[in-house]
């Protein structure tokens, strides 16, 4: 098979790495193949300041990679949205010289570390109260993502501009670490970029107001997506872990079978599910109402809307881990009065080779990795 069109889009998360194989020569993308599989502390060991870590997690990737034949001369990568700092800024019209000067001022005001720390990035958002053209913002920001600042309309004689930046430290580190594995790196994105490019591609889904709530190992992200773009970000540090940690510290026994228990029996309102549901529902309601909060402070701000009449959220997409534990759909249903969804990151592709239940079953999980896959160079 000539591999000359094929992208390699990777996802290494806190519990598994997620990879996705595409060949990009047809005009619908095929899927080559996909896998999950166990991070073995791969992303704490990039993350740490320990060289003897990095080469660890160099060393565990390169046999990764080895095994299953992933070798790619086009390699995107998904970064973890809690380590990307962003933020949307109000500020007055302004172009030039005279607006790169106030970005550099902004920045330092705004960011949570010095600007020389970070690789920065900006776009203009919205001016005067119109929305830019979706295609030209995406093209020049691929890391459309932020935390929306100020409430109601935005005043007709302002710009509303997004700040994305990524401490220099990160990554330094990805580009060290795949400067010596058999993969060419071509492209560092968050995942809430990903995710949009995967699941929210098509034409009927720029105009629905959606949250995609992604439940990972130890954080949970929440994104607003509209248009093609993500408009608000936020990411929390709580996830399927603390459900684990909570069964095991009550029932006594070890992670790894409380983890067994969770997924075998869920959320579900019966049988064994009620003992595990009891346990798990103070950590889903805390994970709960963080996405009831993520949805009133989007339909507070009324300009993340563009054209959309009655300014609500449409839409949520469950993905991740979280989004497999059975019965959590139903569970936030009784909760949250909007569609809900597991995210779908295959359906543009072809995937006619696949086995299709597996495929349609660990869907949720790959979100950031075909939408990192699926990037045009």
């Amino acid at each position: 098979m000539d591999k000359t069109n094929q992208t390699l889009g990777l996802d290494i998360g806190n519990s598994h790495i997620k990879a996705v194989l595409l060949d990009k020569s047809g005009t619908k993308h095929k899927l080559i193949k996909y896998l999950a599989l166990p991070a073995k502390n791969t992303l704490t060991n990039i993350n740490s300041n320990s060289n003897d870590k990095l080469k660890e997690a160099r060393s565990f990737l390169a046999s990764l990679i080895e095994e299953h034949a992933l070798q790619s001369s086009d390699t995107k990568i998904v970064l973890p949205e809690h380590e990307i700092y962003s933020k949307i800024i109000v500020m007055p019209p302004m172009k030039g010289k005279e607006f790169k000067e106030a970005i550099q001022w902004e920045a330092e005001q705004h960011l949570p570390m010095p600007v020389t720390d970070v690789y920065l990035k900006y776009s203009i958002i919205s001016e005067q109260g119109e929305s830019q053209n979706k295609t030209s913002l995406l093209k020049k920001l691929s890391q459309d993502h932020g935390k929306p600042q100020g409430k109601g309309e935005i005043d007709q004689s302002s710009m509303e501009v997004m700040l994305v930046a990524a401490p220099k430290k990160t990554i330094d580190r990805y580009l060290k670490l795949f400067s010596k594995l058999p993969l060419e790196l071509n492209s560092l994105e968050p995942g809430s970029i990903t995710t949009t490019r995967s699941c929210l591609n098509t034409s009927s889904d720029l105009d629905v107001p959606t949250i995609v709530l992604n439940i990972g190992h130890t954080n949970t992200d929440i994104y607003f997506i509209l248009g093609g773009s993500p408009r608000f970000v936020r990411s929390t540090k709580i996830g399927i872990s603390a459900i684990t940690k909570a069964i095991s510290r009550e029932v006594k026994i070890s992670e790894i079978q409380a983890t067994e228990y969770l997924y075998t029996y869920g959320l579900e309102p019966t049988g064994a599910g009620v003992k595990i549901r009891e346990l798990a529902s103070p950590i889903v309601d805390i994970i709960l109402d963080e996405l009831k909060k993520s949805i009133k402070f989007v339909e507070n701000r009324t300009q993340h809307f563009s054209d959309v009449p009655d300014n609500r959220v449409k839409r949520v997409l469950l993905s991740g881990g979280g989004a497999l534990i059975k019965g959590l759909i139903l569970y936030i249903a009784e909760e949250v009065s909007v569609e809900l969804l597991l995210a779908n990151p295959w359906k543009t592709l072809d995937t006619g080779s696949i086995d299709g239940e597996e495929l349609s079953d660990l869907g949720p999980l790959f979100p950031g990795a075909v939408g990192a896959a699926l990037k045009d160079n």
